[in-house]
């Protein structure tokens, strides 16, 4: 487990951002080619069991990611207004349209 208490971190954000500062930190600090984000109280369900790294690791072989299905009652991006602000929001949101359409233009509409 790491830290995000060193190098380039937003940390100061952790109480309205929580997650998302983690993830900063290992955008700016780490080079490991796979990294993983996961909350100490959540965790994958699959079929109703936790996800456990050999299933983790199959489901790998497939895909890029391992994503979450949002059961919060409203959007991520309602989500992120509610918890950071509409001015905060807008600029986030356009650059994650950018970062998606560079990188994985597919996945545009998903993340729309």
């Amino acid at each position: 487990m790491q830290s995000e208490d060193n190098g380039l971190s937003i940390i100061k954000y952790n109480n309205r951002i929580n997650e998302l500062t983690g993830l900063y930190w290992i955008w700016k600090n780490d080079n490991n080619p796979y990294v993983g984000l996961s909350h100490y109280r959540r965790y994958f369900n699959n079929n109703g069991m936790r996800l456990e790294k050999l299933d983790a690791q199959k489901i790998m072989q497939n895909y890029d990611i391992i994503a979450s299905y949002h059961s919060l009652g409203w959007s991520v991006h309602e989500n992120i207004i509610k918890t950071v602000g509409t001015t905060v929001d807008t600029i986030a949101y356009n650059e994650f349209i950018k970062v998606i359409n560079k990188y994985q233009p597919q996945y545009l509409d998903s993340f729309q």
